[in-house]
């Protein structure tokens, strides 16, 4: 929908640009039935009346006189050339930045909807994170357990808050010669796992036998 409302300003636009005589040819010919005016917001209309018929052509004369100036267009020059031109990098710089925004915010509706159904079936459940490692899984907790989730909002396992030691986490990876700066919990291989942060690495350890299974160098703004 996005990409056919630019399609509708850019035709009207465009036709605003040209001069008279091809004005009414190219909306005619490019024009969408219904036309972008029918599909805006009445409030919009007042600022599509300006742009249209005011900031455009004056927005062509300015950038008609620097191209011929600078030689990029020979010869005489007319406003709608420049405005056309406007336009054109207008609409790509448009489409340009919702081939971008446009996968990265269905990404974000992606993992909202994946929170609010673990929200919706878990009311009790709170302060749900997200974690990558070999599968994406989600934790929480509530007054009495941990909960750890997979993408489909279902309870992959569960642990009581009494079972939590982040401090015997925090020794064993000590031990192993690291500076400690945080724990966390998330999932491992194949059950949930310590997630245990220190200043240049990362160590995994199983959630009941606090076993190292993993560990790689982290940068400084992953954790």
């Amino acid at each position: 929908k996005a990409v056919f409302l630019v399609c509708q300003v850019s035709i009207l636009v465009l036709g605003a640009g040209l001069p008279g005589p091809f004005r009414g040819a190219v909306q005619g010919v490019l024009h969408v039935p219904g036309g972008v005016v029918h599909v805006l917001p009445d409030v919009l209309h007042p600022l599509l009346h300006v742009v249209f018929q005011g900031v455009l052509p004056v927005c062509g004369v300015v950038l008609s006189g620097v191209l011929s100036a600078g030689g990029i267009l020979p010869g005489r020059v007319l406003a709608g050339d420049g405005a056309v031109v406007l336009v054109l990098l207008l609409v790509i710089a448009v489409l340009w930045s919702l081939s971008i925004s446009g996968p990265a915010r269905a990404y974000e509706q992606k993992l909202e909807q994946q929170v609010r159904t673990i929200q919706e079936a878990h009311t009790a459940v709170g302060n749900i994170e997200r974690h990558v490692f070999r599968y994406v899984t989600y934790t929480g907790e509530d007054d009495s357990s941990y909960y750890w989730f997979n993408e489909e909002g279902q309870v992959i396992t569960t642990r009581e808050k009494t079972t939590r030691d982040d401090e015997a986490a925090r020794t064993a990876v000590t031990q192993m010669g690291y500076t400690v700066e945080t724990v966390t919990l998330g999932y491992g291989y194949e059950g949930p796992a310590y997630l245990v942060y220190c200043t240049d690495r990362l160590i995994v350890l199983d959630y009941d036998s606090r076993e190292v299974i993993y560990e790689r160098e982290v940068m400084h703004d992953e954790r």
